[in-house]
């Protein structure tokens, strides 16, 4: 079955062998079924067969035929991201139930997906509800990611950005977990899709008044957004995003600055990066050496000098304790 990675012969098999109740233990065949159905794109078509051997195990009380998380996983994905069907999601729970299978972080991501897309906002409630009893309240990255997702899928951007400052809300005491590169695409490409470049400005304004002072740069939601715009090639919609920002008024980050300055230093934009750092600088904010060293050398390799000793001098105005290796990089 593994071998030949099939779909058709392999789902005939399975279901030949609950037709002459030929039982084999779940987990030597479930795995390889799911595996083979993600690659021939058909992941629904293991939720029948799924829901077959759940009832034999139930019925039968044969524990070999147990399916695990993992797999009860496999049919929620396929209720939600494929059928996207609520009352075929909600028949895999009452199964895991039955079966006293345990759900984990990703089976309530799979459900906060697919109530966000329908909209079933009582139901989202009541998934928090039971996270927090089975002791998933300290880490909810996966399931806002996911609620994101369906929000996103779904077109509503009031949802996508509650969900945003909701999440930094949740975020308790030393708990610190940022969304990944993929979530923030997602987000940037909907509201840049609608051409509502202010709807992201005002997002890391309102994220910037909820976040720790002490947050790192790249963990900071101003600096998700602007970098995901950056790495898809955007780098002047990220600028666009900072002048929006600037227009309404909102103090602007580092996090902001940072994957602007990277790109235009990976593009060879020295002036315009020096232009930004003279920015920075008159905000009260201040690069980190490395930075400044990276745009030094960007700068002398294009031979725009007058950025390098621009950028020298703003380095000396605010302080920078080591100034040596931006000094020999000129020097050389």
């Amino acid at each position: 079955m593994k071998s030949a990675n099939t779909a058709s012969p392999a789902f005939a098999l399975v279901k030949t062998m609950f037709k002459n109740r030929f039982f084999i233990p779940f987990h030597s065949w479930a795995g390889v079924l799911v595996d083979i159905a993600r690659n021939n794109h058909n992941l629904a078509a293991f939720l029948p067969l799924f829901e077959e051997n759940c009832r034999v195990a139930f019925d039968e009380k044969l524990n070999f035929m147990m399916p695990d998380v993992s797999a009860c996983n496999a049919a929620l994905e396929a209720c939600c991201f494929h059928l996207e069907s609520v009352s075929d999601a909600e028949r895999v729970v009452g199964i895991m139930s039955n079966l006293s299978v345990k759900p984990d972080e990703f089976s309530f991501g799979f459900l906060a997906y697919l109530y966000a897309l329908k909209g079933l906002q009582d139901k989202i409630d009541e998934l928090k509800v039971l996270m927090t009893g089975f002791g998933y309240s300290k880490n909810y990255k996966c399931f806002y990611s996911n609620l994101i997702s369906g929000y996103v899928k779904s077109g509503n951007l009031a949802f996508v950005e509650s969900t945003i400052l909701s999440s930094l809300n949740d975020r308790d005491g030393g708990e610190v977990w940022k969304f990944d590169r993929d979530t923030f695409c997602l987000v940037i490409k909907e509201y840049l899709q609608k051409g509502n470049i202010k709807g992201l400005a005002n997002l890391i304004i309102e994220a910037q008044k909820l976040e720790s002072s002490n947050i790192k740069v790249d963990e900071s939601i101003g600096f998700g957004i602007v970098n995901a715009c950056v790495s898809i090639g955007l780098s002047d919609k990220a600028h666009s995003i900072l002048d929006e920002m600037n227009a309404l008024g909102g103090s602007v980050g580092l996090g902001v600055y940072v994957p602007i300055l990277k790109a235009y230093c990976k593009e060879n934009r020295t002036a315009e990066a020096t232009l930004l750092v003279v920015d920075i600088s008159s905000s009260g904010l201040r690069l980190d050496v490395e930075t400044y060293d990276a745009l030094i050398e960007t700068s002398m390799s294009g031979q725009d000098f007058q950025s390098v000793f621009s950028l020298f001098r703003d380095m000396r105005e605010a302080r920078v304790l080591d100034l040596k290796g931006s000094y020999l990089t000129i020097m050389t």
